[in-house]
């Protein structure tokens, strides 16, 4: 009788383990689909928001794009700020998303090109020259403090953009448009 007790414990033991270990498997495997569902959300706002393709797609192919034509009264009418604004607001959450691992390096992969296309565009460099500048002579919070520092981590951004003084060099890319 007692080895049977030892027995039947041994097997409610056993049975404790493999459902405890089946639950963790289910548990893990709706957190990936979570995570797929998630990242496939994200990627799927890049291809369905019209503001944030137009904004991707116009520097993709004008990469000779300056920020002085935000400013002339064809892009007004365009509203490339607007697409500009939300396409660097969309990029800023990936990156805050990464930053906190929410999206792991394996999903960034699908993000990182095109975020490296967008800062690496000359005109985007000079947006947020001004941008950054501006704030800075405002003391105001800069508003896409993770794309600088991604950008920085990728040696994507041109000499002399921390230099409010760089706008003055005609060999320099900047040029200042805001009032700092």
């Amino acid at each position: 009788m007692e080895d049977l007790n030892i027995w039947l414990k041994s097997i409610g033991c056993i049975a404790a383990v493999v459902t405890a270990a089946v639950a963790i498997l289910q548990w893990r495997r709706s957190l990936l689909i979570k995570r797929a569902e998630f990242v496939d959300k994200i990627f799927t706002r890049f291809n369905t928001d019209e503001n944030i393709r137009k904004m991707f797609y116009f520097l993709e192919f004008h990469q000779d794009w300056d920020v002085g034509t935000l400013f002339q009264a064809r892009a007004r009418t365009e509203n490339y700020e607007e697409w500009i604004d939300i396409g660097l607001t969309y990029f800023s959450y990936v990156l805050h998303l990464r930053e906190m691992g929410v999206l792991r390096e394996k999903d960034f992969v699908l993000f990182r090109y095109m975020i490296c296309r967008i800062i690496a565009n000359r005109g985007i460099q000079n947006y947020l020259y001004n941008l950054y500048h501006f704030a800075k002579a405002n003391q105001l919070q800069f508003i896409y403090p993770v794309l600088l520092s991604f950008a920085d981590s990728e040696k994507l951004l041109k000499e002399g953009f921390y230099d409010v003084s760089s706008c003055r060099n005609k060999d320099m890319i900047f040029h200042r448009y805001l009032n700092f």
